[in-house]
């Protein structure tokens, strides 16, 4: 799923199944599911923000430039792997707040540490390694589709630490840039 209508770059969710979308919410469906984490990669690489920028100039992404963007199917364990990493870690992020429907019980409180600091302490170390290893996948799957498009001389993998979508609120970029 993605929202058609953005100021920003495009990106797209995993949606699982039983769930609504609408005109401004748009779905895909992959034609194989076996397929669906390549597509969802691909879709979210800067390969395809690059295309679709071409093809949409406004701030209008609806289902026709996206159903236009060119789509190579190939198998790579590595994209499916770093992808299912993304939703899980992208997923724990979403349970952990209060308006997630998944929700239990927020972190600080369930890692169970002697007092508040450790608890702190310990949840800002393991979302720090999500949002880094959320990152360095995105990074990953950036190469691997600017190779199989054939665009290693317009386009670099490396994404800045601000447009990682998680932890928005949590983490100061400033002191993770150095």
């Amino acid at each position: 799923t993605w929202s058609s209508l953005s100021g920003d770059n495009i990106s797209f969710r995993y949606s699982p199944k039983n769930f609504l979308f609408e005109s401004k919410g748009s779905m895909c469906f992959p034609i194989i599911e076996s397929h669906r984490n390549l597509l969802l990669a691909y879709l979210n690489s800067n390969v395809c923000q690059l295309l679709i920028s071409n093809t949409s100039p406004t701030l209008d992404y609806h289902e026709g430039p996206v159903g236009r963007l060119p789509f190579k199917l190939f198998s790579k364990v590595e994209i499916d792997e770093k992808t299912v990493s993304n939703i899980s870690i992208a997923k724990n992020d979403w349970d952990s707040r209060e308006m997630s429907w998944d929700f239990q019980t927020h972190q600080l409180v369930s890692n169970k540490q002697a007092n508040l600091e450790n608890s702190y302490q310990q949840w800002l170390k393991q979302v720090s390694k999500d949002f880094f290893r959320l990152h360095a996948n995105e990074e990953k799957l950036n190469s691997i589709f600017i190779e199989m498009y054939g665009l290693k001389e317009e386009l670099m993998p490396d994404i800045a630490l601000k447009d990682i979508t998680i932890l928005q609120d949590e983490l100061d970029y400033e002191a993770l840039e150095q």
